[in-house]
């Protein structure tokens, strides 16, 4: 499903998550898939949002980006990767909090690693 044009009731979810997604994402659809999420989701609902932060390039002949990720749980380990294409705007975790504020979230947690960051938003 389109995530800028979800098929689902107003205030449907108590939770919703994006996992390495939005790196995937042109900023202008971002902005209609937070504008969604916040719509879809219960009041005093969590958007859980773990990405990669994409900031300016620094050699203009890559126009790919790779990342490597080690998720720890508590029975084993997975070791996977992610690539996308260099965006012409930086994002990062700023740029998402932007975003979600204006949608109309509140940003309750956050956390950022180097390249990776966490963040939890809430609808009032």
């Amino acid at each position: 499903m389109d995530a800028a044009d979800l098929q689902f009731l107003d205030n449907t979810f108590k939770v919703v998550t994006s996992f390495f997604t939005l790196m995937y994402i042109k900023p202008l659809d971002q902005k209609k898939d937070f504008e969604e999420v916040y719509r879809v989701m219960e009041s005093k609902g969590r958007f859980l949002i773990w990405d990669v932060a994409l900031l300016q390039r620094k050699d203009e002949e890559k126009d790919i980006v790779a990342f490597y990720l080690k998720a720890i749980l508590p029975d084993r380990e997975i070791k996977t990767g992610y690539g996308t294409k260099w965006p012409e705007q930086k994002k990062d975790l700023p740029h998402y909090k932007k975003m979600a504020e204006n949608a109309g979230f509140i940003v309750s947690k956050q956390s950022d690693n180097e390249c990776v960051f966490f963040l939890e938003l809430k609808k009032p």
